[in-house]
């Protein structure tokens, strides 16, 4: 667990350019990043299940904020897609977060550190990107 976990906005990044392709290429990713850190022996069930659901809810959250709110997030280039697509990742970092903590039995605590990692993570991923889009544009 991690109080900045900027694989989140990652994901959701990928969420948002793949859409539902976006699973294909996050879940290979996220289960080699998990041995390498973890160790092979640390591939179960349970680890393999979270990963995937890492995987799914990046997109959930996007179909998600899509449907509710009936815009699609075609582009980046407004404030209010990047507002869309802040709220798409708290929806599925609150996923993740519930997902997680049903499939390791774990408590309330433990899934409200995901969820402030998560949305730390994606919102600082977020604010770089604003930057770097900003300082692109100015040298264009």
């Amino acid at each position: 667990m991690s109080l900045l976990f900027l694989p989140h906005g990652v994901r959701l990044l990928t969420a948002w350019l793949y859409r539902e392709k976006s699973i294909l290429y996050i879940f290979p990713g996220a289960l080699l990043s998990h041995m390498s850190s973890q160790g092979i022996g640390s591939i179960t069930e349970s680890s393999v299940l979270t990963t995937l659901v890492g995987s799914v809810v990046g997109i959930g959250g996007i179909l998600a904020v899509e449907a509710v709110s009936g815009t699609k997030i075609i582009s980046l280039k407004s404030m209010s897609q990047w507002k869309l697509l802040l709220i798409a990742g708290g929806i599925a970092s609150l996923a993740n977060s519930i997902l997680n903590c049903l499939v390791y039995g774990t408590d309330v605590i433990q899934g409200i550190g995901y969820l402030i990692g998560d949305i730390s993570g994606q919102f600082f991923l977020m604010v770089i990107l604003v930057f770097v889009f900003r300082i692109e544009r100015r040298m264009a």
